[in-house]
């Protein structure tokens, strides 16, 4: 077989059309494969005055490279322009990049960018930190992050008219890195705590992230608001809000990763440590100004998939993995496959597919946007939920149209549908509760409200205390859960199965075994309330208190329709 070495003085920069072909023994020549390499035009850094140090302000010599590379694409028209930083620690204040421009470094331990926060100035703004407000060009869109984010695109402007297919930059991405934000530098109770993100592509196209660690920044780690055709390889995030300087929770709004309005996405493999908000976000967005509704114009997101998330000590106000859409009609999230959630002592809030509308400011039941046709391969969680800022311990899954416990009687006036999850095993580890202690009250296992054609196969609940029930249905129809093996670690308490004006449901091959011995769980099995009807549960083993236990504003011709069947 023939090699083509790309690097080659023969080979012209640019984008190349190769065509592979096979020979057989015979000669016969088989069906060209056709594939576009494209061979970069390298601006290194320390060309243009970079020392990456570690002491060094290489701010300027960044920005010199950058609009370097950014005049020869322009006089070229063609290619790709790589900003590469060799090895080394490079002290950078904001940095923006433009169409056709990779930077990649030497590796995740081996080239590192931190922001530098330079207080010299006595503004962020004024000593560039920031960019200044005065005469802004008008790609800022009118988006603080374009002013106070670390590294970004050059436009952020967005299109009303078609916020899906629009674009402004194209074939951006990061690898071999790693960033920091150098949070903790920031001041947490004013303008310095507010649109602050790491890194930031919006509506942007072609994005590609790879190798690429994350951490300390001070809001969002990875923003990709609006973009799409994005592919992120390895990415590892560490939020590292509990470690230094003995400030706990004080980060605002810092997710790992925030996808509102995102399409076509491939993300292989998140790794997130101590992020005090959401550590992946994917959500449908609105484009438009704030303050005139009447011009929003929607903005979904669809056909992204996930083949691997992990997250460790969710420490602050976020879960692990959430999907949300928006109150506009259109602000959709559909065609999204999670394969392997892991998640490890989450701390406020588990795992959770959540509603988001503002009903602070519209009717209830206003709410349009939906979820719909989610697939989720695999769950495994380990630990449990500490109380959460509403002042009880979230869920492990929820699935919900409601947007929070301070919208407690408001759902969106349309059902979530065809979400299809598979595999959770969930080990609580969690301590027995005594009466005296808000952490552990009242955490439920998997709750949906308000949702509709969901197949849950093969759930794990083990080691949860007695408060709060094991599965939990509100106003939801058409649920189906095969192979339910439920065993908290202590007697008494609630009901491990939970039904409210909810039908048609069917739990199939379920077993509730002893806690030990003959030490059985429970309260009741089965707790019915409202309108519930037609709903039926194959057991294999039932060790409760009691079988079922109904509300007293159950209808009589419902009770009937209520069933626990014993199966071999």
């Amino acid at each position: 077989m023939s090699s083509i070495d790309i690097n080659s003085s023969n080979i012209p920069l640019g984008s190349h059309t190769l065509d592979i072909y096979a020979t057989d023994r015979v000669g016969n020549v088989s069906n060209a494969i056709r594939m576009n390499i494209i061979k970069p035009k390298v601006f290194n850094v320390k060309d243009y005055g970079a020392k990456g140090d570690g002491t060094t302000d290489d701010t300027q010599a960044v920005r010199n490279t950058i609009e370097a590379a950014n005049s020869y694409l322009q006089s070229n028209n063609r290619g790709i322009a790589t900003i590469y930083f060799p090895t080394g620690i490079y002290l950078i204040k904001q940095f923006k990049i433009h169409s056709n421009m990779l930077l990649i470094g030497d590796g995740i331990n081996r080239t590192k960018l931190i922001r530098f926060v330079d207080r010299s100035q006595g503004s962020l703004y004024d000593s560039g930190t920031f960019t200044p407000y005065t005469n802004p060009p008008p790609e800022n869109a009118g988006d603080k992050s374009w002013f106070k984010s670390f590294i970004t695109n050059y436009d952020f402007r967005g299109n009303r008219s078609d916020p899906i297919n629009h674009y402004t930059n194209y074939n951006i991405g990061i690898m071999m890195m790693t960033i920091n934000g150098n949070g903790y530098s920031f001041n947490l109770d004013n303008d310095e705590n507010r649109d602050n993100m790491l890194v930031k592509f919006k509506n942007s196209k072609n994005i590609t992230i790879d190798n690429v660690r994350l951490e300390d920044s001070m809001n969002w780690h990875l923003d990709l608001r609006g973009s799409k055709y994005i592919r992120i390889g390895y990415i590892e995030i560490d939020g590292n809000t509990q470690r230094d300087n003995g400030r706990i929770n004080d980060r605002n709004n810092q997710d790992g990763i925030n996808m509102h309005g995102v399409h076509d996405a491939i993300i292989d493999r998140v790794i997130v440590y101590e992020s005090y908000d959401d550590s992946l976000f994917i959500g449908a967005g609105i484009v438009g100004p704030s303050t005139e509704p009447n011009l929003w114009v929607p903005q979904p997101a669809f056909n992204i998939t996930v083949n691997y998330l992990e997250v460790y000590r969710q420490v602050g106000t976020g879960h692990g993995l959430v999907l949300a859409s928006e109150y506009l009609e259109g602000c959709d999230v559909y065609n999204v496959h999670i394969k392997y959630v892991k998640l490890h002592n989450l701390g406020q809030r588990g795992m959770i597919l959540l509603h988001y509308p503002n009903y602070q400011e519209t009717p209830v039941g206003e709410g349009k946007g939906i979820i719909h046709d989610i697939q989720i391969d695999k769950i495994e969680s380990y630990g449990y939920n500490i109380v959460n800022v509403w002042g009880a311990p979230e869920s492990l899954l929820k699935i919900t149209t409601r947007p929070s416990a301070l919208y407690a009687n408001k759902y969106n006036n349309r059902k979530f549908y065809n979400i299809y999850i598979k595999d959770i095993y969930a080990d609580f580890q969690q301590p027995q509760y005594d009466g005296s202690s808000t952490t552990t009250n009242k955490q439920n296992g998997i709750v949906l409200e308000n949702v509709r054609n969901v197949i849950i196969d093969n759930v794990t609940l083990i080691n949860k205390n007695n408060q709060g029930h094991a599965i939990s249905f509100v106003m939801s129809s058409d649920i189906t859960i095969n192979n339910a093996y439920i065993r908290n670690n202590q007697s008494g308490g609630w009901s491990l199965m939970n039904m409210k004006d909810t039908q048609n449901v069917i739990i199939n091959n379920t077993t509730i075994p002893y806690i030990s011995g003959t030490i059985k769980q429970g309260g009741a099995a089965l707790r019915i309330e409202g309108n519930s009807r037609d709903i039926t549960v194959y057991y294999r083993e039932l060790q409760t208190q009691s079988d079922i236990s109904f509300a007293s504003d159950v209808p009589v011709e419902n009770r009937d329709t209520i069933r626990l069947v014993q199966v071999s």
